[in-house]
């Protein structure tokens, strides 16, 4: 696992850390099983993680787990649900990547769809997210070696300048 460590020199990382985002704690529950009570805050990213379950003891876990957060949940807040929906319908910047220009061709991960970090891959592509650098994160548990790791933390760095670049926003 130390293979991916050079992650937190990511801009990716740096961006997620500042903010206190979500795709920190999706991440660590690739590496951290006890960290997967996490998911339950992005749902759209516990596809992913689902995605990489090896057996159906593992999917039951995580199944009951989600059903007591979401039980409890529900509890505290009866209108989350509905708000969430509604929030949702509003957000046009929440896309699957695959649905983007040239998304289609990350579904050429379907030929390799044996292998868990393709499907991993698969997932995230799909599932709809915002485009912020911070979402990247997850990716980092699909690369297979520090070079890969490497790589993709540069090219977080390319992204972030491109993007301070282009700036200012509003």
């Amino acid at each position: 696992q130390f293979r991916r460590l050079g992650l937190v020199l990511s801009a990716a990382f740096v961006i997620a850390v500042s903010r206190n985002q979500w795709s920190l704690f999706i991440t660590a529950a690739f590496f951290v099983p006890l960290a997967a009570l996490f998911l339950a805050a992005k749902p759209n990213m516990a596809v992913a993680y689902v995605a990489s379950l090896r057996t159906w003891r593992q999917l039951r876990w995580l199944a009951g787990i989600c059903v007591v957060i979401g039980a409890v949940s529900l509890i505290a807040r009866p209108s989350w649900p509905a708000e969430w929906l509604g929030a949702l319908r509003q957000m046009e910047y929440v896309v699957s990547p695959v649905m983007r220009p040239y998304g289609v061709l990350f579904a050429l991960a379907l030929l390799k769809w044996r292998r868990t970090d393709a499907r991993i891959f698969l997932a995230l592509v799909c599932v709809p997210q915002t485009t912020s650098l911070y979402d990247l994160l997850p990716l980092f548990v699909v690369m297979r070696t520090p070079r890969e790791v490497s790589i993709l933390s540069l090219l977080t760095h390319a992204l972030f300048l491109a993007i301070v670049v282009s700036g200012p926003f509003g």
